[in-house]
């Protein structure tokens, strides 16, 4: 896992739920799966989930405040192409127990609407669509800085 933003050759990843959807994060956690040695996939047997937040680029329990949430998207409905307008300081953050609990959002474009099995789908939004962008930019200059120097 990423321990920070300045960092290449690592793993982020994460696995959100909101900070008050508790039966949501306990059957995250029951479904979560992660690969053994032999290729397959088992369950954590134990294990903590792989959290690395979003908003700050690493592992580790850190409370974020909402302030530094660089932003999120909704294209659905865009034309191909066309960039979404980012919305930022929508939550704060933190990786608690394996999980990205984040805070609600009062914005409608990152509410699930629809019909139940809609609300079961992939959500038509990347609430954290600016700070993977960030990430992707900050790691990608350290890999090349690295590359370049050897």
């Amino acid at each position: 896992a990423c321990t920070h933003r300045e960092q290449a050759g690592c793993v982020v990843g994460w696995s959100q739920v909101g900070d008050d959807d508790d039966s949501a994060a306990a059957r995250r956690l029951r479904r979560a799966q992660v690969w053994n040695e032999r290729d397959r996939f088992e369950d954590l047997k134990g294990r903590e989930a792989l959290c690395v937040n979003p908003v700050i680029g690493q592992a580790g329990d850190i409370a974020v405040e909402a302030r530094r949430h660089l932003g999120g998207a909704n294209a659905t409905g865009m034309e191909w192409g066309v960039r979404p307008a980012i919305l930022d300081r929508q939550v704060s953050t933190q990786c608690r127990n394996g999980l990205l609990r984040h805070s609600k959002t009062s914005t409608e474009s990152f509410s699930n609407r629809g019909s139940w099995a809609d609300r079961r789908k992939a959500r038509p939004y990347n609430l954290f669509f600016a700070d993977m962008r960030a990430d992707a930019e900050a790691r990608l200059a350290v890999w090349q800085a690295e590359s370049s120097a050897r």
